[in-house]
């Protein structure tokens, strides 16, 4: 019950927060989820890497590698959000072309109840 109401708060925060907090709330956000507060950076910067290649913001991508990990969760799929960021890194192709990275992820879910 702590822990969910510990995300709500979170996530509340990043709804509310100014955009120039944004930046250090996106991915302290997902960290503080994964209780992995002390490697913040390296959320931080797969957020920065994905970015220029997803057509959401950054702030949006936060979201959905949230959520993302809770669909996953419930269908007994335990990844940590930055797993999920790598993987969601790993997905996008090369190229100038920005990606729906909404789309890349439900793709992986969907990918993930086929091999049950």
């Amino acid at each position: 019950m702590t822990k969910t109401l510990a995300a709500i708060a979170a996530v509340a925060t990043l709804a509310l927060a100014s955009p120039a907090f944004a930046t250090s709330l996106d991915a302290a956000m997902l960290a503080q989820d994964d209780h992995n507060a002390v490697h913040v950076e390296r959320y931080d910067a797969l957020l920065n890497r994905l970015r220029p290649r997803c057509r959401q913001t950054r702030t949006a991508i936060a979201r959905l590698t949230w959520g993302a990990k809770r669909v996953m969760s419930a269908d007994g799929h335990h990844f940590s959000n930055l797993t999920l960021l790598l993987a969601l890194w790993g997905t996008i192709p090369k190229g100038p072309a920005r990606v729906d990275c909404a789309g890349q992820y439900a793709s992986m879910v969907v990918l993930l109840e086929q091999r049950r």
